[in-house]
């Protein structure tokens, strides 16, 4: 589909050499292309900072695992089933939430 305007054409050039005679203009005057600047707000560098903490820091807790793997090999790690069922329920809650 197309969507046409008599004048669409001749209003989207005017634009064009107006936006052209501008840049122009402003480079004559000034002798020097000014360029975009973009600024981050203090809440945007927090934001920054605590990315990157979170990106350094371990995801697994390595020494519980490690305990674990030790308590496994041994034969020594028990888990009663009340617990196992408690995690159960409070991932399946978790989900319905």
């Amino acid at each position: 589909m197309k969507i046409t305007h008599p004048h669409l054409n001749s209003m989207l050039n005017s634009y064009k050499k107006t936006a052209v005679e501008g840049k122009k203009n402003q480079q004559q005057s000034t002798g020097v292309q000014k360029r975009d600047k973009s600024m981050i707000s203090q809440q945007g560098k927090l934001y920054q900072t605590a990315a990157k903490a979170l990106k350094e820091t371990s995801q697994v807790r390595e020494e519980r695992v490690e305990a674990v793997k030790k308590q496994v090999e041994a034969g020594t790690y028990n888990v009663s089933g009340k617990e196992i069922a408690e995690k159960i329920m409070t991932k399946g809650i978790d989900e319905l939430i």
